[in-house]
């Protein structure tokens, strides 16, 4: 209990960014083979928009490349539509760390869901 009470109090220190589990990721079957995910930051951005980032770590021995896609929901829980929907691509080097990061498109965006997947 004491530990759920430093952990909270922890949050508040930290201000308006929150740090959620790993629930919001959708991590491909071979994607989980080689990436090791931290939990989700989110928070809020300048003129009201949803701030999200996700770190890792690619414990392969050589360069992977996965694809990936932020999905903007709305406070009913339907996605948004918008360019930052697509696609993207990143190469990530060998025993090497890395961030994602996006900031939503519009205000009306209230939750996220990340999926990260092997390019192939």
């Amino acid at each position: 209990m004491i530990r759920y009470f430093l952990l909270a109090a922890l949050f508040v220190l930290a201000g308006c960014a929150t740090v959620r589990p790993i629930d919001n990721l959708e991590l491909g079957p071979a994607a989980s083979r080689y990436l090791e995910i931290s939990p989700i930051r989110s928070g809020i951005a300048s003129s009201n928009l949803l701030r999200v980032g996700l770190s890792g770590f690619n414990t392969s021995i050589t360069t992977k490349q996965v694809r990936y896609r932020f999905a903007w929901l709305d406070g009913s829980g339907f996605e948004l539509p918008g360019l930052s929907a697509r696609w993207q691509y990143a190469s990530l080097q060998a025993k090497e760390s890395f961030s994602l990061e996006m900031i939503a498109p519009t205000p009306k965006a209230s939750d996220y869901k990340i999926y990260l997947f092997d390019a192939k």
